[in-house]
C-alpha cells in the first residue's frame, strides 16, 4: 500500500470532482522513492480519522478557519496526530506527497477546517500539503514535533498551549522553526502560567500584540544566536534580553 500523492495527482482528484473519494485516491498513490519505509499500516490512519472525526463532532455551525474556536480543537488534534505518527521518519515527515495523502485521505475534515463551503471553487492546494506549515494536518504533526517535553508527565503539555496564531504564523512559517528548544522557549515565555500578561512603556498589551512585537527581533537574533546549539534556558534569557531592548515586561498576575 502506497501513501505518496504528487502534485499531478492531488490536482487531477480535484478536476475529477474525486477529492473524497478513498478509493481513487488509492489509484493515484504511488512509491515515494525516499530511503526511509513507511512505518505504519493503512489501520493506523484509519484510526487516526476516527480519532480526528471524534475531535471535530462537537463543532457547532460553520467556522471560519481563523475563528478562535478552533483553537482548543487545534491542540487536541495536534496530540493526536503527533501521538498517532510519533515514529515518523524525518524524511516523510518533510514529504509534500506524504502530507497530500493524508490530507486527501482526511479531506472532509480539512475542508471543514478551513471552512470550505463546496470543495472544486474553495480548493486551496495549500491547505492539502502542497506547502507543510500552511497546511492543516502536517502544521499539527510539527506543532506536537517541536515542543514536545519528553521529560515532563505529559510530553504534550506545551504542545496545547498557545492560540492557533502564535503556532501557524509565528512559529512554523519561521526561519528558527527547527530549534525546539527555543520554541519550547517561546511557549513558555507567553502562555506559562496562564496569567501572564505583558506591558510596553508601562502601557498593557496583549500577548498577541507581544509576540507579534517579538518576532522580528527574534529572527534578526538567529542570524547571530546559534539557537539550535543553546539550551532552554539561554532561550528564555534570550527573550528577556531582546524584551528588554523593546521596552516589553512580562509580569506574572496575582488573582
Amino acid at each position: 500500500m502506497d501513501f505518496n500523492l504528487t502534485h499531478t495527482s492531488l490536482q487531477r482528484l480535484v478536476d475529477e470532482e474525486a477529492l473524497v473519494d478513498q478509493a481513487r485516491l488509492q489509484e493515484l498513490a504511488e512509491p515515494s522513492g525516499l530511503p526511509s519505509p513507511f512505518p505504519y499500516g493503512g489501520d493506523v490512519l484509519v484510526r487516526l480519522k476516527q480519532e480526528l472525526n471524534v475531535i471535530f463532532q462537537p463543532l457547532d455551525g460553520e467556522w471560519t478557519s481563523s475563528s478562535t474556536k478552533w483553537q482548543p480543537i487545534d491542540a487536541q488534534a495536534s496530540v493526536a496526530i503527533h501521538r498517532t505518527l510519533s515514529k515518523l521518519p524525518r524524511d516523510i515527515a518533510m514529504s509534500k506527497g506524504f502530507w497530500r495523502y493524508l490530507s486527501v485521505y482526511c479531506a472532509s475534515l480539512v475542508c471543514k477546517r478551513y471552512g470550505y463551503v463546496d470543495i472544486k471553487t474553495s480548493f486551496d492546494k495549500r491547505h492539502f500539503g502542497e506547502e507543510i506549515y500552511n497546511s492543516f494536518i502536517p502544521r499539527l504533526w510539527f506543532r506536537a514535533e517541536l515542543s514536545l517535553d519528553e521529560e515532563a508527565e505529559d510530553p504534550y503539555w506545551l504542545t496545547k498551549k498557545g492560540v492557533s496564531d502564535f503556532w501557524s504564523s509565528f512559529v512554523l512559517r519561521r526561519i528558527y522553526a527547527q530549534s525546539r528548544p527555543l520554541i519550547r522557549a517561546l511557549v513558555r515565555y507567553f502562555f506559562v502560567p496562564e496569567n501572564v500578561c505583558f506591558y510596553r512603556d508601562d502601557v498593557p498589551i496583549t500577548t498577541l500584540e507581544a509576540f507579534r512585537l517579538l518576532g522580528p527581533a527574534v529572527r534578526r537574533q538567529h542570524s547571530l544566536s546559534p539557537f539550535e546549539l543553546m539550551g532552554e534556558d539561554d532561550c528564555t534569557a534570550t527573550l528577556d534580553l531582546l524584551a528588554s531592548e523593546m521596552m516589553i515586561r512580562r509580569v506574572e498576575r496575582e488573582d
